[in-house]
């Protein structure tokens, strides 16, 4: 529906021969693009510049050193956020993450809307592209369940990671990170789901303070992982300076640990190491209990059916038109009425003023009649 309306209009075969090159597209687009909803402001009829540009990157077909060029540009997000409609539009859905994955983090906030109040980080614009459908009343391609899926899996993990992160960030600035020291690491490739293995710290990275280089001690991999997806084997306990928050600790403890006794003889000691299908297990519960809770019906209305592509573009209404307000008609029936009614106002009183007039002669010739014929109604 957008490409037809851009396809009618004169603004893509401008963009046609003026912008020939990549970087004229970008230099267009630092120039025009306000925004990046598929409409103008206000309107359902008219494309916006954004989505004109981007369609003129969609016939260039860049190549991989353009489209980092342009996901990583520093000088307008509004390009980057080009960047990434192109890839949610053309990328195959199973590489779809491994594009975003590296801008998931991003804090470069920027306005995508048209509504200048509302604000988006680059992560979590580009989040927003890979769980959501509907994008400004349009719909995105659709991604297969078991993708979509796994999409959701990893941003999971990937929240669980910031917060591991943020953890051990104490225990880094203590020195506990050292090179040689034993900790758990997570890997993952093509083939592998990610999962928790014995690693040794070698060294940190040049590049990021946050990164590590580890080997795994079980089959001898070498790798460069994130501190927060470390953890340490046997992690330190801190003391707590308030008593009774130990003696309330210490309560809890006894009491779960009764509570658990029975039930940590039949673990396995092979179960103390994260298991990755375990965890992905839960995880993907999480992602089908959330699917679940959004197709469920709000207040009574039980029946109704998921909007279809087709339906979707009826749904948004016209709020806003370059034409000139037409003259109502109700107006002006209003108008014609109220001056004929007191049109008819004014000869009703003109009537009534000329018979008042004409009355006193109209006696006296009656009189004249009654003398020269005679009064009938007398006579009887």
């Amino acid at each position: 529906m957008v490409m037809k309306m851009i396809m009618m209009i004169q603004t893509i075969e401008n963009i046609r021969f003026h912008c020939m090159t990549y970087h004229e597209v970008l230099d267009e687009i630092r120039a025009c693009v306000k925004h990046v909803e598929p409409w103008q402001t206000g309107t359902s009829r008219l494309p916006s510049s954004a989505f004109c540009l981007l369609l003129k990157l969609l016939y260039m077909r860049m190549t991989y050193k353009q489209m980092n060029g342009i996901l990583n540009c520093e000088d307008n997000c509004h390009i980057r956020a080009i960047g990434f409609l192109y890839l949610r539009y053309t990328c195959p859905p199973n590489d779809l993450y491994k594009w975003f994955e590296p801008y998931l983090e991003d804090d470069t906030s920027f306005k995508p809307c048209s509504d200048q109040s509302i604000t988006y980080t680059i992560g979590q614009y580009s989040r927003k592209l890979l769980t959501d459908m509907q994008y400004f009343g349009t719909t995105f391609p659709r991604i297969p369940v078991l993708t979509e899926r796994k999409v959701k899996v990893y941003l999971l993990l990937l929240d669980e990671k910031i917060k591991r992160r943020q953890n051990n960030r104490r225990f880094e600035e203590q020195g506990y990170f050292s090179n040689g020291t034993l900790v758990q690491a997570i890997y993952s490739d093509e083939s592998n789901e990610p999962a928790w293995y014995e690693a040794k710290i070698d060294m940190r990275d040049d590049e990021s303070k946050e990164k590590y280089w580890v080997t795994f001690t079980e089959y001898g991999n070498q790798s460069c992982v994130d501190l927060g997806e470390m953890k340490l084997i046997n992690p330190p306990v801190e003391k707590s300076r308030d008593k009774e928050r130990d003696r309330r600790d210490s309560r809890d403890r006894r009491y779960r640990r009764s509570r658990s006794r029975s039930n940590s003889r039949s673990r396995s000691k092979s179960n103390d190491r994260y298991d990755s299908k375990d965890s992905s297990t839960n995880f993907m519960e999480k992602v089908l209990q959330q699917s679940r809770e959004g197709s469920v019906a709000v207040g009574k209305n039980y029946g109704h059916r998921p909007i279809s592509y087709k339906g979707s573009l009826s749904l948004k209404l016209d709020t806003f038109t370059a034409r000139k307000k037409s003259p109502d008609r109700g107006s002006r029936y209003r108008r014609r009425s109220r001056s004929h009614e007191r049109e008819i106002v004014r000869n009703v009183s003109e009537s009534s003023l000329s018979s008042s007039s004409n009355k006193p002669k109209s006696s006296e010739q009656l009189k004249k009649l009654k003398e020269m014929y005679g009064d009938a109604s007398a006579a009887n």
